[in-house]
């Protein structure tokens, strides 16, 4: 071969590496941006559950966290590679999952409690991590990096380039909220149902009393609540705000109790009339 054949030679086989190693360097960058976009998902179907997600007679389902322990997880490091960790490894702070009875009420079992692991981390690994090895940033609610303490609000990848906005080639933030499932509202009329089971105002409203039935933030346990009511030209209403999630409420009439509703399971807002039999 002659020099100048020899160098023809070179020049194409640099070619062909180049293009081969371009073409390799896009699959691991799209490769590395679906491994994190998935990983955002799974963290939001942990926290809230998946969005969409429903019974066999098309009723939505709230499940995740959320739903179990009724508040988002709490960033529990300042080193935010394991703030996560009430995910995938509870906290003493939580009780386990149980179904609990209500002490005003022992007809009423709700099921709540730290039920996970909600996530689970990749063989050998100890912390999340986004398609490049790079820990995801845990935010509170005004989208700065969530504190000890904070309840963690959403989770940010820096992307390829690991610095915050980035500019393309897979450098842009990837962000999910987990704000939802948010705060969910049931209200509603409290009747008296008469000897023909037809519902009527009660005539001494004093004697009405709403409970509502779900987890507690503090710890995952049973927390019943007494909802505010209000009459109107006769009518008692009701209103509660909850977390999205297995809640119950039932209406009670008498100090002591004397006549009571059905037990109402409700997981996402509801407008729900409570008849006491």
């Amino acid at each position: 071969m002659t020099l100048v054949e020899l160098l023809v030679v070179l020049t194409i086989l640099a070619i062909l590496t180049l293009v081969a190693t371009t073409s390799t360097d896009v699959l691991l960058g799209q490769g590395r941006y679906d491994a994190t976009t998935r990983t955002l998902g799974d963290i939001q179907d942990a926290v809230c559950g998946p969005a969409n997600a429903k019974q066999v007679d098309g009723t939505l389902v709230a499940s995740g966290f959320v739903a179990d322990v009724g508040r988002l997880p709490v960033c529990t490091s300042s080193d935010q590679q394991v703030g996560f960790s009430e995910l995938w490894a509870g906290s003493t702070a939580l009780l386990p999952f149980a179904v609990r009875q209500a002490s005003f009420d022992a007809e009423v079992l709700v099921p709540c409690g730290w039920r996970g692991p909600y996530l689970r981390l990749p063989v050998a690994q100890s912390s999340l991590r986004d398609g490049w090895g790079n820990p995801f940033d845990l935010l509170n609610s005004g989208s700065n990096e969530a504190a000890p303490g904070d309840p963690i609000a959403g989770a940010r990848s820096r992307g390829a380039d690991g610095l915050l906005g980035g500019n393309g080639n897979y450098g842009e933030d990837l962000v999910v909220a987990l704000t939802n499932p948010g705060p969910i509202t049931v209200s509603g009329n409290v009747y008296l149902l008469d000897t023909n089971g037809q519902p009527q105002n009660p005539s001494d409203q004093s004697q009405i009393r709403v409970m509502l039935y779900g987890p507690n933030p503090a710890n995952g346990g049973l927390l019943e609540t007494q909802v505010a009511t209000t009459t109107n030209g006769g009518v008692v209403s009701y209103a509660a705000t909850t977390t999205a999630g297995p809640r119950f409420i039932r209406a009670y009439f008498g100090n002591p109790v004397t006549r009571k509703s059905s037990i109402v399971r409700f997981q996402r807002s509801d407008a729900i009339s409570l008849n006491i039999q």
